[in-house]
């Protein structure tokens, strides 16, 4: 597996998924008894227009990338997640039978970049 499948994979099973499921239970809760807030949550979005709607979509997932995005920036040591002087590095390995694949090296494209790209590529084949 590669750096760049590995991110498109985590791509479509998070911040995707995260979308996708979350307007799937705005439209319609999920359950044979939802909760209070569920409920809520849908009334009020289906008062929207169709629009305001969309916007809320495009909303919720700018918040799932940037989410994923900052992951993956803490895989990468481009964002701090510790305050020690000295500093660890965080090694991310795809393992299958004998063979190991370093997804996050020092050198080389990282995954917060390679995920942005992602986003950025499907957002203007999407407009």
């Amino acid at each position: 597996m590669t750096a760049e499948e590995f991110v498109e994979v985590i791509k479509l099973q998070t911040s995707d998924a995260a979308v996708r499921s979350t307007l799937a239970s705005l439209k319609e809760p999920p359950g044979r008894v939802p909760k209070n807030r569920q409920l809520g949550l849908s009334r009020w979005f289906k008062g929207l227009s169709e629009a305001d709607q969309r916007m809320v979509g495009e909303a919720l997932r700018e918040a799932a990338e940037a989410a994923v995005f900052g992951f993956f920036a803490v895989l990468d040591g481009a964002r701090v997640f510790e305050y020690e002087e000295e500093k660890g590095d965080l090694e991310l390995f795809h393992v299958r039978g004998a063979e190991r694949t370093l997804l996050n090296p020092k050198t080389g494209p990282e995954l917060h970049d390679i995920y942005n790209g992602l986003c950025q590529s499907q957002r203007r084949h999407t407009k």
